[in-house]
C-alpha cells in the first residue's frame, strides 16, 4: 500500500467516525427536546426559563455545526476538533442551565473523542471538557437549577441537617463559592475523570490499530502480489458495484508481448520481470487522482479503465505507456513490449467495451507480428 493511499483511507475513515459523531449528537439532542416537551407538560417541574435556553441553544449549535460540516466537508483534517468542540459546548450549556440533571453529560466528549486514533484528540477533549467543568460548576451556581448542595455545602449524611420533625436546618450559604466550588467540585470531578483518559486512549489506539489491519487485510484481499496494482477480484467487484453508476468511461486493453517465449527460453523469473516491467510502464502513466484505475486481470493482460475521459487522454495513456517502455529496455535485460487497444462506452456496459478494447489490442497485436 502506497502513502497516498493510506493517507486517503485514513482521511475515509476520519470522514466516517466525524459523520457517525455527528449523528449520534443529533440523535442526543433529541433527548433534551424531548425532556423539554415534558416539563411543560408538568411531568418534569424545572424552570421553563432554564428548559428553553437548554433546549434552543444546544439544538442550535448541533443545527449550526452541521450545515458547517455539510458545507465544508467531513474529510477536512480539523473538522473533528469542531465535532469534539460542538459536543463539549452543548454538553456544557445543557450542564449549567440543568446542573445536577445532567452531571453525566460531562463523560460524553470522551466516548466520542476515543474513536478517533490520535492521543492528541483525548487530551484535547480532556483539557476542554475539564473546562467545560468549571463553567458548569460556577456559572451553572448562579444561573443555573439551584443545587442547594453546592449552597449549602453539605458534607454529612441527611440526618445531621434534619430535625426529628423533618424540617431541614439551614445553614449559612456559601460564603466564598470562587474558592470551596473548584477545591469541592471541579478538583474532585477532575481526578476521577482523568482516570479514565488511559482507557479511553488504550481503547482509541485499538480502533487505530484494528482499522488499519483491516485496510490492510483488505488491500491485500484487493491488490496483485507482484505489480501491487488492483488484481481479478477488485476487478470484479468495482464491475458489478461501481463502474455501472459511472456515465462515460473509457477502457485500454493491454497485453504483455512474448510473455510464453520468455518463460519457456529464459525462466519464470524472467518472465515475471517483463510483467513487472509493463506494469510499472503502465502505473506510470496513468493519474490515479483523476480516477484513473488499472486491474492485472491475468498473466498478462491489463484493463485500464478512466472515468469520463476522451479519446485524447486514452491516447495520451497509450503513447506514455509505450514510452515508458521504450526507456526501460535502455537498461532491461529481456527487451518489454505490449500491445494496446482502447475504447469508449457507458460504465454500466463496461464487459461490452473491455470486449471491444480487447479486440483492438488484438487487431494491433497481429499487425505487429506482420512487420
Amino acid at each position: 500500500m502506497t502513502e497516498n493511499e493510506m493517507r486517503k483511507d485514513f482521511r475515509e475513515q476520519e470522514a466516517h467516525t466525524n459523520r457517525f459523531n455527528l449523528q449520534c449528537l443529533i440523535v442526543t439532542m433529541c433527548f433534551p427536546v424531548i425532556t423539554w416537551l415534558l416539563n411543560i407538560v408538568g411531568i418534569f417541574i424545572v424552570d421553563q426559563r432554564l428548559m428553553n435556553i437548554s433546549m434552543f441553544s444546544a439544538t442550535g449549535i448541533t443545527a449550526v455545526v452541521c450545515l458547517a460540516c455539510h458545507l465544508i466537508g467531513l474529510d477536512k483534517p480539523w473538522i473533528k476538533y469542531l465535532v469534539i468542540g460542538s459536543i463539549v459546548l452543548t454538553t456544557t450549556i445543557i450542564g449549567i442551565t440543568l446542573t445536577y440533571h445532567a452531571l453525566l453529560l460531562s463523560m460524553l466528549p470522551m466516548f466520542y473523542a476515543c474513536q478517533y486514533s490520535q492521543k492528541k484528540v483525548v487530551v484535547f477533549t480532556y483539557i476542554t471538557t475539564v473546562i467545560s467543568m468549571f463553567a458548569v460548576v460556577m456559572i451553572g451556581y448562579y444561573v443555573g437549577v439551584c443545587d442547594a448542595n453546592m449552597a449549602l455545602l453539605t458534607v454529612k449524611p441527611l440526618a445531621e441537617y434534619v430535625d426529628a420533625d423533618g424540617i431541614f436546618r439551614a445553614q449559612q450559604v456559601n460564603p466564598n463559592p470562587w474558592v470551596t466550588l473548584p477545591l469541592f467540585y471541579v478538583l474532585p470531578r477532575s481526578l476521577l475523570f482523568l482516570a479514565t483518559v488511559p482507557i479511553l486512549t488504550h481503547i482509541s489506539e485499538e480502533i487505530a490499530q484494528r482499522a488499519i489491519k483491516e485496510i490492510r487485510w483488505r488491500r491485500r484481499s484487493e491488490t496483485d502480489d507482484m505489480t501491487q496494482l488492483y488484481n481479478k477480484n477488485k476487478y470484479i467487484q468495482m464491475t458489478k458495484e461501481y463502474f455501472p453508476k459511472v456515465t462515460d468511461i473509457g477502457v485500454i486493453f493491454v497485453d504483455v508481448n512474448n510473455l510464453k517465449s520468455v518463460n519457456d527460453c529464459f525462466g519464470h523469473e524472467m518472465g515475471d520481470e517483463l510483467i513487472y516491467g509493463v506494469a510499472s510502464a503502465i502505473r506510470d502513466a496513468i493519474h490515479t487522482e483523476d480516477k484513473e484505475y488499472v486491474f492485472r486481470i491475468g498473466g498478462d493482460e491489463f484493463v485500464i479503465v478512466v472515468e469520463g475521459k476522451s479519446e485524447k487522454r486514452l491516447q495520451e495513456i497509450i503513447d506514455k505507456c509505450r514510452e515508458n517502455l521504450r526507456v526501460t529496455n535502455q537498461t532491461a535485460r529481456i527487451n518489454m513490449s505490449a500491445a494496446l487497444g482502447y475504447e469508449m462506452g457507458k460504465g454500466e456496459e463496461l464487459e461490452e467495451v473491455v470486449k471491444r478494447a480487447d479486440q483492438k489490442m488484438y487487431q494491433e497485436k497481429q499487425k505487429s507480428k506482420l512487420l
